[in-house]
């Protein structure tokens, strides 16, 4: 097997620059805080639903957040304003989850969603919610994490790209310039 697809079985992230960047690959470019490091290898990123681009871990104050970068399959024909629809109904199933905002934004200069939310989880992701209550694997305690989900429709090679950002819902009001300075410079 070569060594790059090695790489890639592993889970590991090309830096960007390095053959098969997928901020090259997948027509992006985006600017991340340094202190926001790639994604350990320790901890598996959060599950999306698409084919992981990027993932950063988020250090705070009270505990990890993450922020991923992902593609998804095209939806045809999809605007904007149907895909914030769509979201909506992707997340209103899930028990203790408070959507804060739901809106439909301009993001590089195209059209896209933004919806943020809350809901219990482990900082860096959502708790599973399959038996009707929120809970963490091996009964960890949960805590109340912000998740702000941005979905940009683009054309059927490109797929639908999106960014995941999660983080403590108290730990919130600190990170929100940096996480905004990131969706400032997302070019998608």
């Amino acid at each position: 097997m070569r060594p790059f697809l090695l790489f890639l079985s592993a889970g590991l992230v090309p830096a960007p620059g390095c053959k098969g960047d997928p901020r090259v690959i997948n027509h992006y470019q985006v600017t991340v805080p340094r202190e926001w490091k790639s994604w350990s290898l320790s901890i598996p990123p959060p599950q999306v639903p698409g084919k992981v681009l990027e993932a950063y871990d988020v250090p705070s104050q009270g505990g990890s957040g993450s922020l991923v970068f992902f593609r998804s399959s095209y939806l045809p024909e999809t605007r904007a304003q149907e895909l914030l629809t769509q979201t909506r109904y992707l997340v209103l199933n899930l028990p203790s989850l408070n959507i804060e905002e739901a809106k439909e934004i301009e993001v590089g200069g195209k059209p896209a969603v933004l919806l943020s939310a809350v809901a219990a989880g482990n900082g860096r992701e959502l708790a599973p919610t399959g038996l009707g209550k929120p809970q963490l694997t091996a009964g960890a305690p949960t805590v109340e994490t912000r998740r702000i989900w941005v979905r940009v429709p683009r054309g059927r090679e490109e797929g639908t790209f999106e960014v995941l950002f999660h983080c403590p819902e108290r730990e919130f009001g600190s990170l929100a310039s940096a996480w905004q300075g990131v969706l400032e410079s997302l070019q998608p």
